[in-house]
């Protein structure tokens, strides 16, 4: 398996808020200057926040409230979900530790395999992106 480009790059925070998703939006744009980024996300207040500063390489795309099933994370997580479900962790830092350790095996190929839909690419090609 080929790991990610950049997959040594992780960021935890420990709560979500606008600062926390704001600060999460600047550093991956940096780790990743050169491309255009597009990023689905739910309409939770902190993707919607009005003091909400963008990198320029990066558009969100505000996926339909309540609707969670055309999120591709959601298969992300469902992946994730199984490799852990019945693990017993004695605290948090092992739960981390096994979460980062799985997100670190991730190729390129299998992480396309789940979120890259053919119906988003093409939605983008449509759309001049």
């Amino acid at each position: 398996m080929e790991p990610l480009s950049g997959a040594s790059w992780i960021v935890e925070f420990s709560h979500l808020d606008s600062s926390c998703f704001e600060a999460f939006l600047h550093s991956f744009a940096a780790q990743f200057p050169d491309d255009l980024h597009l990023i689905q996300v739910d309409n939770a207040a902190a993707h919607t926040a009005q003091t909400l500063t963008i990198p320029d390489n990066v558009i969100l795309v505000f996926q339909p409230p309540y609707c969670p099933e055309v999120n591709p994370i959601e298969r992300v997580w469902r992946e994730l979900k199984r490799e852990l479900a019945w693990v017993h962790f004695d605290d948090v830092c092992q739960l981390q530790h096994a979460i980062s350790q799985w997100v670190c095996r991730l190729s390129a190929e299998s992480l396309r395999s789940l979120t890259q839909w053919d119906w988003i690419v093409d939605a983008l090609c449509v759309v001049g992106i």
